[in-house]
């Protein structure tokens, strides 16, 4: 490759080497070339192999070219060859991946999730068929959960325990978060369509019928049963430890889930209609708080001010920026402050 260099020389300045040899003597008929060789072997594998074997192929071919330039070519070549490539090996396939994606996600195939992703980003649109089906899997999943959990019984429906239902969504938005971030690198994307899968099968499900407060209810009760009952929270740890469980809980109705009607308490108002469901469960987890350390005083006993301080501080640390907080103050004798 040197020598076709070395050929070439600029006429407006002799110290000065000039591409047009290389180019029209080599690189030219090399794409060329390659472009052929490529697309003969590609439609031959796709025939006799699997779609699994072809993105292991297809990526070892990239990596190959890759390595090549930078062992041989000219840099100049480098992306033209890389572009014809991903024509040929990517681009000229993409329906075939498209198609197959949904079989790699119903088996967990990890590994060619993470070739497809990885071939696809490659190509301009390549990605946006998968982030559609995507949100459309993680959606059918979140319903299918629901309606196992529930059956088709309505006095089971009546009866759902909202513990087996927190439990079942989480699983559902646990499992599709992690394939996001190992297979799709937490692409933004991804991370979109699973909101919006899980807004969907959170707000309208088996359990929830044409109700739109019966997920906001269920939801709020398990985090009254995690954080209101005090034998078990000094069963399980500290309070913040508690916490920290309702918080990884409750946080995968982070995604634009509106709740417009909860049982409310007399402790602090919480807005209806306008705030995000997430917002009212954080309230809720602050109203348990109160309530704990109401008793405690009550009855006389200790109670940490500095596992208090740290409470506020993880709240207010994980909390929607855009949360009012109503501060209740627990008045004693000595006078009254607020409670966080």
């Amino acid at each position: 490759m040197d020598s076709f260099v070395s050929l070439g020389i600029d006429e407006s300045d002799l110290n000065k080497a000039s591409l047009d040899n290389y180019k029209e003597h080599f690189e030219i008929p090399f794409l060329s070339a390659t472009e052929a060789y490529y697309k003969h072997e590609s439609e031959s594998f796709v025939a006799e192999n699997s779609v699994s074997d072809y993105l292991k192929k297809a990526e070892e071919r990239l990596k190959e070219e890759e390595d090549r330039v930078e062992r041989y070519l000219h840099t100049t070549t480098r992306k033209l060859l890389i572009t014809k490539c991903e024509h040929v090996l990517v681009r000229a396939h993409a329906e075939l991946m498209w198609e197959n994606f949904q079989s790699l996600l119903d088996y967990d195939k990890d590994e060619d999730l993470q070739r497809m992703y990885s071939l696809l980003s490659r190509i301009p649109e390549g990605l946006e068929p998968l982030r559609r089906k995507f949100e459309e899997h993680v959606k059918r999943t979140g319903l299918a959960a629901v309606s196992k959990l529930v059956g088709t019984d309505p006095a089971a429906i009546e009866a759902l325990e909202p513990k087996a239902y927190v439990d079942a969504l989480l699983e559902v938005h646990t499992k599709s978060s992690e394939t996001v971030n190992r297979s799709f690198k937490g692409e933004a994307g991804f991370v979109a369509s699973l909101d919006r899968a899980c807004r969907e099968f959170v707000n309208r499900n088996a359990a929830t019928g044409t109700s739109s407060s019966r997920s906001p209810e269920l939801l709020a009760k398990h985090a009254d049963a995690l954080l209101r009952k005090n034998n078990k929270v000094s069963e399980e740890g500290d309070l913040e430890g508690a916490l920290n469980r309702v918080v990884r809980r409750l946080l995968i109705v982070h995604h634009g889930v509106h709740a417009e009607a909860l049982p409310i308490d007399g402790h602090f108002q919480v807005p209806r209609g306008e705030g995000r469901l997430s917002d009212i469960l954080f309230h809720k987890t602050f109203q348990a708080s109160y309530s704990r350390r109401f008793s405690i005083r009550r009855s006389g006993g200790e109670y940490d001010l500095q596992v208090e301080r740290g409470l506020r501080f993880r709240i207010h640390q994980q909390a929607p920026a855009h949360v009012h907080w109503y501060v209740p103050s627990l008045c004693t004798r000595s006078g009254c402050s607020p409670v966080l």
